[in-house]
């Protein structure tokens, strides 16, 4: 479950013809408002960590998203395009340019999904090559020991640089508008 505390407004959704029930996380209209929510320190690293989360979004502009394993907060995950800590996951950066760090750090806004892997000092993204969408997808994060994947339904990346430092990691899922 998750113990850490859950921002934004969140309510439960009825299952439906292509999704099982879940629970929406709504943000404020106001710029800089988060929705999400963050677990306890439950995922070991070097322990064949294998998490799959289901994931729709009602849009993909103006918004800055993480899904990961993190040893932070989500005020911290929200706060930036590059977060500081140790995390494995997916990033998604529409936030009428602000310097997206998937992006290569441009300043344009990402279209697709990225994985990407923080030591606590250097941020290192891969390019999914899906498009954000508001479709459901699947997103996987595995620890093979060595190597990070991330996957997109059945679209996979890997890393094996600039991975988490750190052995305890928490799910932390965040959106800010």
């Amino acid at each position: 479950g998750t113990s850490g505390p859950v921002q934004g407004t969140a309510s439960v959704v009825a299952a439906d013809a292509n999704d099982g029930a879940g629970i929406q996380y709504q943000t404020g209209a106001v710029s800089g408002n988060d929705g999400g929510f963050h677990a306890s320190f439950i995922y070991r690293v070097g322990r064949n960590v294998d998490v799959r989360w289901r994931v729709s979004h009602e849009e993909t502009a103006d918004i800055r998203f993480w899904f990961a394993l993190t040893d932070q907060v989500n005020t911290t995950m929200s706060a930036s395009d590059n977060p500081a800590g140790n995390y494995a996951g997916f990033t998604y950066c529409n936030d009428a340019g602000a310097n997206c760090a998937a992006a290569g750090g441009s300043g344009a806004d990402d279209t697709n999904w990225w994985f990407c892997t923080k030591d606590n000092t250097t941020i290192g993204c891969t390019d999914t090559g899906v498009a954000a969408d508001t479709s459901s997808h699947v997103f996987r994060i595995a620890d093979e020991g060595g190597t990070w994947r991330g996957c997109v339904d059945a679209t996979c990346v890997t890393r094996t640089t600039n991975l988490p430092s750190t052995v305890n990691l928490r799910l932390a899922w965040i959106i800010e508008t």
